[in-house]
């Protein structure tokens, strides 16, 4: 799916929220945690595995965790987060939970991570996260996820940007997906071929009438 980020925008955002990230080592691992859809089914044993997994990803480079909820995460899944991060030894965190009104870090602590988790259940938070050109890991629900994202998910390996959660740290080797030029420059090919064929009957009309 196409996505709104650049890469001005994404300095921007970085540079704003740094002042509030300074006294959290590095590397940070932004965990951008979803919730249940009509589709999904995201439960707070999910969301206790999602930390879980996060928090191995940092501890094993001394870093901390960025957390965000989202509109669907829900009370009972944001009860297992706090519950999960707050029994973390070692491990220091900023958790922001989402509000539908007010201050909105996400684009800052996506743009200031290292490294990425995503939980499964959204096509664009997972290509929001590979957009950033950083490793991005996968948590799947215990559940699964629909054919259709999973489809996504494999292209997204293929592209070498995305692997499971559990898997070791890894460097991205190729520029980030950014499928909204790629759209754009299909459409403009559309138009320019429908354009050439519009002025081909044009001047085939005009023979023909004289």
């Amino acid at each position: 799916p196409p996505h709104r980020l650049t890469e001005d925008r994404l300095e921007r955002s970085r540079t704003e929220i740094a002042p509030r990230l300074k006294d959290l080592p590095r590397p940070y691992v932004t965990c951008l945690v979803g919730g249940s859809s009509k589709h999904v089914s995201f439960t707070p044993d999910d969301a206790r595995s999602l930390i879980d997994g996060a928090r191995a990803l940092a501890a094993e480079r001394g870093g901390s965790l960025l957390v965000t909820t989202s509109r669907r995460t829900g009370e009972a899944c944001t009860t297992a987060l706090v519950e999960a991060l707050g029994g973390m030894a070692h491990c220091p965190y900023w958790l922001h939970g989402w509000q539908p009104e007010g201050d909105n870090p996400y684009l800052g602590m996506l743009a200031s991570a290292d490294a990425v988790v995503v939980s499964a259940d959204s096509a664009s938070m997972c290509a929001e996260a590979c957009a950033v050109g950083r490793p991005v890991f996968l948590h799947e629900p215990k559940a699964g996820a629909p054919e259709k994202f999973e489809i996504l998910h494999r292209r997204l390996r293929a592209c070498g940007c995305l692997r499971p959660l559990g898997s070791a740290w890894f460097e991205v080797e190729t520029p980030p997906p950014n499928p909204a030029f790629a759209i754009a420059e299909a459409i403009r090919r559309i138009l320019m071929q429908r354009s050439a064929v519009i002025d081909a009957e044009q001047v085939a009309s005009t023979a023909s009438a004289s």
